[in-house]
């Protein structure tokens, strides 16, 4: 194994130490257990047949998996944790943050979250329609004055800020790379990395530059018939957001970190601030060396995939929306939810005819992906709809057929690294404690294209057999 040095391919065992050699494995054998990476996962239905696990266990069996997934991928460093019922009960790095400089992985690193930038804009959305401030059912050319009058079949079209979030807005997404220009950017170990724009080197200083990337193609689909994944999206969104606050969007972010006390979360738009415990990133190269990733600007994506973070940081972002969702207005005795427990159902809700990439299963709703246990069960009813006036949602009655069985997150991937955040929900009705209750499970990889979605669902089910159905953890 290999790593590069700057423009230097050095031997691994000069690159680091010698007992990180466990991590990596030879080409051949890297090659073959990537062929078995579904051995790293389980069926979510299969948990109920399991027994009662002590947390020890838990922790046990999911640092086995883990392991394992550094063995099959060669991932150089990882960062995972888990809470249950709100609480931090395991939090490790593993391997190396920095591998030319010995820096360890801890659950302090911070690493590029991609994709689950989207989650955190989406709450930011909700907080400011819950204010009145944004309209998610409004025309965004109300808002982003500099957007251009849309044609679909030669008729004119409107898209609004709930469309954009549920990628049904007809926005294209990342160029892909012509076959001629492929060598320019290295090899790529799937589909998913061979678009032009993942590499793009240029800074853009405002969002009204990253809307320009894209603003006068045409769309895809008409708004609202087609499920197009696009992070460009996102990027209008944001743009719909500042021209509805008056306030720029790395303002508006920031702010919301504030809020939630995340004190290692950052937008990844500027290359020369000092980011305390910022981790390094990798790729693979040819004949599966790892090495350095090659720079990519974050600063055109922001709201959908520039966004850098800690394991904890996310752990405590994820268990604010579930206290959220779970807490209601019966509950006097708790603190408000940031969000209304009706707007995170919102956010949550699976739109018909969308999908995500990690469960045949899955859906997608604002922001946010979601998987019921029982594929033939729904989230939240269909008949959830919004109410501009009100800015309520008509019906906030759950419809979980097992409100303990559906996974809700969000998974990322860019240049240098792979990310996840699960939800496990677990029934508040039928527990004695306070929300939130449920496990939480956040694992960051410096690697590229470590495929985690199925990885967290794992974890999540086997903290899931450390809680009983009275909701106390063993």
């Amino acid at each position: 194994m290999k790593v590069l040095r700057g423009n230097k391919l050095l031997p691994f065992a000069a690159a680091t130490v010698v007992g990180l050699g466990t991590m990596y494995m030879a080409s051949k054998r890297l090659l073959e257990s990537r062929s078995n990476n579904d051995s790293v996962s389980v069926d979510l239905n299969k948990v109920q047949k399991n027994k009662i696990l002590t947390r020890q266990e838990a922790i046990c069996q999911s640092k086995a998996v883990i392991h394992k997934l550094q063995e099959s991928t060669g991932s150089p460093g990882i960062s995972v944790a888990v809470s249950l019922n709100g609480v931090i009960v395991w939090q490790q790095g593993f391997g190396y943050a920095d591998v030319e400089n010995e820096v360890k992985c801890t659950p302090h690193t911070v690493m590029k979250i991609a994709s689950i930038s989207k989650p955190i804009t989406s709450v930011l959305l909700a907080k400011l329609w819950e204010m009145e401030v944004v309209d998610i059912d409004r025309d965004i050319s109300d808002y982003v004055k500099y957007w251009p009058q849309k044609y679909w079949m030669g008729e004119k079209v409107a898209i609004t800020g709930k469309q954009l979030a549920t990628h049904r807005a007809g926005v294209r997404d990342y160029k892909p790379i012509k076959q001629e220009r492929k060598s320019e950017f290295g090899s790529s170990d799937s589909l998913e990395f061979d678009y032009e724009e993942y590499y793009i080197t240029e800074t853009f200083k405002t969002i009204k530059e990253s809307v320009s990337l894209f603003q006068n193609d045409p769309l895809i689909s008409k708004p609202g018939d087609e499920f197009h994944y696009t992070t460009h999206g996102y990027t209008l969104l944001s743009a719909c957001l500042e021209g509805a606050s008056g306030k720029d969007f790395p303002t508006l972010a920031y702010n919301l970190y504030k809020d939630l006390g995340l004190t290692e979360t950052y937008l990844d738009n500027d290359k020369q601030k000092l980011i305390y415990n910022r981790s390094c990133h990798y790729v693979r190269g040819h004949d599966d060396e790892i090495q350095n990733a090659p720079y990519a600007e974050s600063s055109f994506k922001l709201a959908g995939a520039g966004m850098l973070s800690s394991v904890r940081d996310l752990i405590k972002f994820g268990n604010i929306v579930l206290y959220s969702f779970q807490r209601n207005g019966d509950m006097s005795q708790c603190i408000p939810g940031y969000l209304k427990s009706s707007t995170v159902q919102l956010l949550w809700q699976p739109i018909k005819g969308t999908e995500v990439s990690w469960h045949p299963a899955g859906s997608y709703g604002m922001g946010w992906q979601t998987v019921p246990c029982d594929k033939n069960s729904s989230l939240i009813s269909e008949s959830v709809t919004t109410d501009r006036k009100r800015n309520t949602v008509e019906k906030t009655e759950m419809t979980v057929r097992d409100p303990g069985k559906f996974i809700v997150g969000h998974t990322g991937g860019t240049v240098g690294a792979s990310s996840v955040l699960m939800i496990l929900p677990t029934s508040v009705n039928k527990s004695e404690v306070n929300p939130p209750c449920g496990i939480v499970v956040v694992i960051l990889a410096n690697l590229q294209g470590v495929s985690l979605g199925k990885v967290a669902v794992n974890i999540a089910n086997i903290f899931d057999r450390c809680i009983p159905h009275d909701g106390n953890v063993q």
